[in-house]
């Protein structure tokens, strides 16, 4: 399990006697952050647990079921995980347990300027550990330079970041591409964003920024790119810049699955 791959680094968070714990969730490893919020308290019931992400957004009453955990974020989680920490649990945007009964707060509304948060602190992770299939460079590194997705396809989940397209700037992105590279020796980055090249524009001024700045790097689209937000120019742009893989999503050549998908 979990805690035994981890149970050194578990406990040395444990004996450092936090006031909080924050747990990242999905469905895929649900069961493992019910039995590590239930593992932490077990050693110390005065640890608040704090879980979010996208399963705990959608279904935040059963994380809370468990009595180990204390609030579930609702969405994004930069702002309200701060304001849990200095306010406590009547901040927007937590779903909590009390007196054995579940409360919703307001909703914390969408991070609408991007560039105001900071860069993910990388440095407390070993990016070695960490491994894709698809790769060229080692190690390897994510990064996300949007958030939302205006379209409507029936398989795709926007409780999260919704439906309103916010970008980073190519500035900013290419500041963390660079701090990436040139701090932390990361030799791939792939691009997590939902939908990186709606705006193409942006896109491109993205990637010639890597081209001008020589950055030894390979990139790649994990995530997948709409094939109807690419176009000749841009992908020789992608190609010059380092990136070697792209993942297009046509989902499929049939016109009635399309539009039962909301593809189109």
């Amino acid at each position: 399990t979990i805690i035994n791959n981890w149970k050194k680094k578990i406990h040395e968070i444990i004996n450092s006697n936090p006031d909080v714990i924050g747990l990242s969730s999905t469905v895929s490893n649900f069961s493992n952050t019910n039995y590590l919020a239930r593992y932490i308290k077990s050693f110390n019931k005065d640890i608040k647990i704090i879980v979010g992400g996208p399963y705990p957004t959608c279904v935040p009453e059963k994380y809370l079921i468990n009595k180990a955990i204390d609030a579930v974020c609702i969405g994004e989680g930069e702002y309200t995980l701060y304001k849990y920490l200095t306010e406590g649990d009547k901040t927007n945007g937590l779903m909590v347990r009390r007196n054995s009964r579940f409360f919703l707060t307001e909703p914390a509304p969408k991070i609408e300027n991007l560039d105001d948060l900071p860069f993910p602190d990388l440095t407390q992770v070993d990016l070695r550990k960490y491994h894709y299939i698809f790769k060229r460079g080692k190690p390897l590194s994510a990064i996300i330079t949007s958030r939302g997705c205006p379209y409507n396809c029936t398989f795709c989940f926007h409780e999260v970041h919704g439906y309103k397209w916010r970008a980073r700037s190519p500035k900013n992105v290419i500041e963390e591409i660079k701090w990436q590279v040139n701090e932390l020796g990361v030799g791939e980055i792939g691009f997590w964003d939902d939908n990186l090249t709606l705006d193409q524009k942006r896109a491109e001024k993205i990637f010639d920024l890597v081209t001008q700045e020589k950055l030894d790097i390979n990139m790649s689209v994990p995530n997948g790119i709409r094939v109807d937000n690419v176009n000749k120019n841009l992908l020789s742009k992608m190609k010059q810049a380092g990136f070697w893989v792209i993942m297009l999503a046509p989902e499929t050549g049939d016109p009635y699955i399309i539009k039962k998908i909301q593809k189109g």
